[in-house]
């Protein structure tokens, strides 16, 4: 599944139970505004949790986008991440089509590095 704004690539078919890790380091403590670009074909609406060194940090819900190729940004805040090197997963607690993207952008100015794990 592609889209110039997924710049090429997606995680597609992802089904309830399955999950991304990625290492990131917080340069300073702070809240965040989680983006996230997703297509979701299905009926029902996709549930997508974060989590940060395990704890939920935030939930995404992903209703149809009328189509598994019709992308959308959605968005979610998260409370206030400690600084330091974490792991953040999505959990897919109920399934969507694709996922593009997942970008975090500070409240407050605050810089977070991803590396997929």
């Amino acid at each position: 599944t592609t889209e110039a704004a997924t710049y090429g690539f997606a995680v597609g078919h992802m089904a309830a139970g399955e999950w991304l890790k990625y290492t990131v380091t917080v340069a300073k403590a702070g809240a965040y505004t989680v983006r996230l670009r997703a297509a979701n074909g299905n009926p029902a609406a996709a549930m997508l949790q974060l989590k940060l060194d395990d704890a939920p940090i935030g939930a995404v819900r992903v209703p149809s986008t009328g189509g598994g190729t019709i992308w959308q940004t959605f968005s979610t805040t998260t409370p206030p991440l400690p600084a330091g090197r974490h792991t953040v997963q999505l959990f897919v607690e109920q399934p969507a089509t694709a996922l593009g993207w997942l970008q975090f952008e500070p409240l407050a100015k605050t810089t977070l590095k991803a590396s997929k794990k």
